[in-house]
């Protein structure tokens, strides 16, 4: 489990590609919460699926991964939230164009190469 990992920089590497791993499993999950248009379906949705599409617990677990990353000085504070939008544009990039299927890379492929750019954007 990825809570046990002591290594904060890795746990915070394995949880992103959890996520990853997440979509790769339940491309339709992706689709609905990502690529569905909202404006024009969201409004009959209980609130309480709402908020959870909105704000998924997943992002919430990666936002105090981030946090861990500040307090142990992997991360500067104030580069906090330039790191999660560029991490979290990164993860959804991949995932559109893998779960479109407009890239030809393995799932494999994939996770090593957002393990490595993520332990880049880290260092």
């Amino acid at each position: 489990m990825v809570r046990d990992i002591e290594d904060i920089k890795y746990r915070f590497i394995r949880a992103c590609v959890a996520y990853l791993e997440y979509f790769f499993d339940n491309p339709n999950v992706f689709k609905l919460i990502f690529l569905q248009d909202f404006i024009h379906d969201f409004k009959g949705l209980p609130a309480e699926i709402q908020d959870r599409v909105i704000n998924p617990t997943v992002v919430a677990l990666l936002r105090e991964y981030f946090k861990d990353c500040v307090s142990e000085g992997i991360i500067a504070e104030n580069k906090l939230l330039q790191l999660e939008d560029i991490i979290a544009n990164y993860i959804h990039g991949i995932l559109l164009f893998y779960i479109m299927e407009r890239t030809n890379e393995s799932r494999e492929r994939i996770q090593k190469k957002v393990e490595k750019q993520i332990d880049c954007l880290l260092s």
